[in-house]
């Protein structure tokens, strides 16, 4: 209790030594806010400060006001939300709840930034990436305007984005959510903040990924002083990047430590995700021997208009097959951009693909009209962007009830009922039964989201990134509840992630991708504790431990992933393949899938 007590400088105000060796940029003194009608208030009289150069973690349970925080600070608060008498904001000892609108806008972004969790409803669908980021850079004259472009295609590439200079002409929805998450930090990071806000910036990042952009933000914080309010769920994250934690439960500050000393409980917590009572195999046993889906040669490809108007086309998903046996759990990982969502879209019949699908003994591909629409309700998608998934004027319990509804499965009385046990079931708030969307969490709003796909009580649920939103407690019971939901009702899951541990949990089988191919795939034990291919290896060595001098000591990958508008003429990860003996040969022809035992693995080094 004494080192806490010495952690924690300023009593409950988030203060600490380390901030008070800096010069305090930003200061919170008295924050509450609430909505009406609600029983208590989502933020209660928050205390922090933040120094320049600092990075200071905000960690939480989902729901307990990180994000709305976030939002107060920016001034980006929904108007029916209400904000306590007495509250300040300081920035550079200016009160930024004391200006009006006006003058908010030229501090908004440019001196106080925000990465918002939820990419697809930050990003305007109907403008250019390019136009994006560079509108802010012109509006606060960061540079002249002919160098925008360049600075913005700069950033891009700084983030992880290839084929940078493309991604410029192109549209948020023709990325995928990872890429769009780097793309709403390259526009924050362009108007070069004083104080960055990055609310879960790298939830729909793989592990290599993921370490790539926290360098990013740490090399920021070295080169400009620039404050950073790190928000996650990922306490192992937090553990290894931020100076200090401050930690929020029920909208209340209740406990700060230095990150140092947090670091091996911290990594205790992001690992306990992975044990639980039943093993991979045994998840395994639970599933029939017959195959509910079988996918042959599936392959996706997004037509592109040039800047000068010529054809091109993405390659998203390049021959991809692989199995779900009724009642089988298996997991899909790999980096952004790698294919992962595509594959979820085209088994959803949300884009046009090519190759054989047969769902319940009929060709998926080949469905239209009455019979697309039931087998839409057997095949269920939880969407990675849950609050973009999700209607904004209807309540949860209707959104939840109305699908069992218009199928005919239950009326209205009996759906909203099973809407609610769904709700409990998940662990949201019995108030969140009325609520509209935005006056959830992103977290709460993504456990909606697979309560209203569980309603229709469907054959196969694909779910991409379903706990990406939500802290370790949450993450660990939805995956509970998804288990039981399978095991009572046969239910088949692909589980499309970058959480190891999640896949750990729930999957007996998992397929890796890269570059719009599976290059390895096995039982889910075998393959995350011996993995063959090359990128798996980096997959599992990047994975956060909450351990600050694990950073340098990773398998660093070089260079970036391979464009999806050029074709690989030999293996796709040998320009990054951390390999000893890799050679020419890799670079001849693309290696097949070929079975090595239990496994099958895309390497003709195996």
């Amino acid at each position: 209790m004494a080192a806490e007590r010495a952690t924690r400088g300023g009593g409950g105000t988030g203060g600490s030594a380390s901030a008070a060796a800096k010069d305090v940029i930003l200061r919170v003194e008295s924050l509450g806010v609430s909505w009406p009608g609600r029983a208590r208030p989502v933020l209660d009289d928050v205390q922090l400060t933040v120094g320049t150069g600092e990075c200071v973690g905000l960690a939480g349970p989902s729901g307990s006001g990180k994000s709305t925080l976030a939002l107060a600070l920016m001034r980006l608060l929904p108007a029916r939300a209400v904000v306590s008498a007495g509250a300040r904001v300081t920035l550079a000892g200016e009160d930024l709840l004391a200006l009006d609108e006006r003058e908010m806008v030229t501090r908004r972004g440019r001196r106080i930034g925000l990465v918002l969790q939820e990419p697809l409803l930050a990003l305007h669908p109907a403008i250019r990436v390019g136009d994006l980021i560079t509108e802010g850079m012109r509006a606060h004259r960061i540079c002249v305007a002919v160098e925008a472009p360049e600075r913005a295609a700069e950033l891009l590439a700084r983030v992880g984005v290839p084929d940078a200079r493309g991604a410029l002409r192109r549209y948020a929805h023709e990325f995928s959510g990872g890429m769009r998450q780097r793309i709403l930090l390259a526009s924050a990071l362009a108007l070069e903040p004083d104080v960055l806000i990055v609310d879960e910036p790298t939830t729909a990042l793989d592990m290599t990924i993921q370490a790539q952009v926290l360098d990013v933000l740490d090399a920021v914080r070295a080169e400009r002083g620039t404050a950073l309010l790190h928000i996650s769920h990922d306490l192992a994250v937090l553990g290894e990047r931020a100076d200090r934690i401050v930690r929020l439960e029920g909208g209340k500050l209740v406990h700060v430590t230095r990150a140092m000393s947090a670091a091996p409980s911290l990594a205790a917590a992001a690992l306990a995700l992975a044990e639980t009572k039943d093993s991979a195999s045994a998840v395994a046993t639970s599933a029939d021997s017959t195959n509910l889906l079988d996918v042959g040669a599936l392959t996706v490809r997004y037509p592109l208009e040039s800047n000068r108007g010529a054809k091109r086309v993405v390659s998203a998903v390049n021959s991809v097959s692989f199995t779900i046996a009724r009642g089988e759990s298996i997991g899909l990982v790999g980096e952004s951009g790698c294919g992962k969502s595509s594959v979820a879209h085209a088994l959803s019949r949300l884009v046009d693909a090519e190759g054989n699908v047969w769902f319940n003994g009929g060709d998926l591909l080949g469905l239209g009209g009455e019979p697309l629409r039931q087998m839409r309700r057997q095949l269920q998608l939880v969407s990675q962007d849950a609050g973009a998934s999700l209607t904004p004027y209807v309540d949860v319990e209707t959104l939840i009830a109305e699908g069992p509804v218009a199928h005919g499965l239950s009326n209205w009385e009996d759906a909203r009922s099973a809407a609610r046990g769904l709700l409990t079931m998940l662990k949201l708030p019995a108030d969140a039964a009325g609520a509209l969307p935005v006056e959830l969490s992103s977290g709460q709003r993504q456990r909606v989201a697979i309560a209203r796909a569980l309603a229709l009580r469907p054959a196969l649920l694909v779910c991409d990134e379903p706990v990406s939103a939500l802290d370790p407690e949450a993450r660990a019971s939805v995956l509970d509840a998804l288990e039981v939901m399978r095991r009572q009702n046969t239910m088949s899951l692909l589980v499309i992630t970058h959480d190891l541990s999640s896949v750990m949990r729930i999957t007996s089988r998992v397929c890796v991708m890269y570059a719009g191919r599976i290059v390895e795939e096995g039982p889910t034990g075998v393959i995350l504790s011996d993995p063959r291919m090359p990128y798996t290896r980096a997959l599992l060595d990047a994975v956060p431990t909450g351990d600050p001098t694990r950073k340098g000591t990773r398998i660093a990958l070089a260079g970036e992933p391979p464009s999806p508008l050029e074709s690989a003429r030999g293996c796709a990860f040998f320009p990054r393949c951390p390999h000893p003996s890799r050679d020419e040969v890799c670079t001849h022809e693309v290696p097949p899938l070929a079975a090595h035992g239990v496994r099958h693995v895309a390497c003709v080094k195996q």
